[in-house]
């Protein structure tokens, strides 16, 4: 083998490495784009398993978030979700069956960081209100979940 195919094939070994070591890297900037991450496992292999089976994961995007972010919400046929941009990655905010859908968004400073906070409901027929919390660049969100036994008492 000559040393410009020695080159040539070390250029595209390394070139595909760089690919496949980015799941996702295009601009989440709109539906197709999100759904795509989705599907490709950017949330995670049971999110892009579950929107793989579903097919269309019926995304939409919320305008005017009063927020500096894109945020999106999603659902499959498990339950329904709002995930919020945050430097080109996907930052899961809540997950709720019959809604899952964040509003009424604030930031606040906290302990000298920006801390996301925003309600969302869930349950069919009956409709409870929960609140989340997401500290920015922190990756993960919290929020509360749904006691089923607290409830019934």
């Amino acid at each position: 083998m000559t040393m410009k195919k020695q080159i040539f094939l070390l250029f595209v070994l390394i070139f595909t490495v760089i690919c496949l070591s980015q799941a996702y890297s295009a601009s989440l900037d709109n539906i197709s784009t999100l759904e795509k991450a989705i599907k490709s496992g950017m949330l995670g292999d049971d999110f892009a398993i579950r929107a793989r089976k579903t097919g269309n994961i019926y995304a939409q995007e919320i305008k005017n978030p009063g927020i500096p972010y894109k945020v999106f919400t999603f659902s499959d046929y498990q339950a329904g979700y709002t995930v919020l941009v945050e430097k080109n990655n996907l930052i899961l905010l809540c997950a709720g069956f019959g809604g899952g859908t964040a509003r009424d968004f604030v930031i606040r400073k906290e302990n000298g960081r920006e801390v996301l906070y925003y309600h969302f409901d869930v349950g069919s027929g009956v409709r409870h209100q929960l609140s989340g919390r997401y500290v920015l660049g922190s990756n993960r969100a919290t929020w509360d979940n749904w006691d089923l036994e607290k409830l019934q008492q």
